[in-house]
């Protein structure tokens, strides 16, 4: 697993309780890794609500970048250019609309995830779909690809 700076590995299974491993290797002499205690994140996430709900949001917006990294990987060293996230956009919406529906971000998350329920679904869209019109636009899509 390849991680930025700053980067949290694990947290997305644990708060979407959905447990997996991973392992982080570093290379180079400035990588830093702190770990926390599945007990102390436990309570954290129980003492500050607020936390819970954001880094459960993020989990959400990462869970669907992965999606679609997995239909349009991107080559070592490539970056989500403007090209790039149009090309994976028009990949992800069927009826070229202008905008992924529910049903097209079931399809790509089940493309993934075969045990993945209908309220999960709709949860990563609400994550995602930041003016709440019931649909991901490019611009939506392009922030979560960016910055997620």
């Amino acid at each position: 697993v390849q991680v930025k700076k700053g980067a949290m590995v694990g947290e997305m299974g644990f708060v979407l309780n959905r447990p997996h491993e991973c392992t982080v290797t570093c290379h180079s002499a400035e990588c830093e890794v702190e770990e926390i205690a599945a007990e102390d994140f436990a309570s954290l996430l129980n003492d500050s609500p607020e936390i819970k709900k954001a880094l459960l949001k993020l989990s959400r917006k990462r869970r669907f970048k992965h999606s679609v990294l997995h239909i349009m990987p991107l080559q070592d060293g490539a970056y989500w250019s403007d090209q790039n996230l149009r090309k994976a956009f028009d990949m992800v919406q069927s009826h070229k609309s202008g905008a992924i529906s529910l049903q097209d971000l079931k399809t790509v998350l089940c493309n993934l995830n075969n045990d993945i329920d209908d309220d999960e679904i709709l949860a990563i869209m609400n994550a995602v779909d930041i003016n709440r019109d019931g649909m991901i636009d490019f611009e939506e899509f392009t922030r979560v690809m960016r910055n997620a």
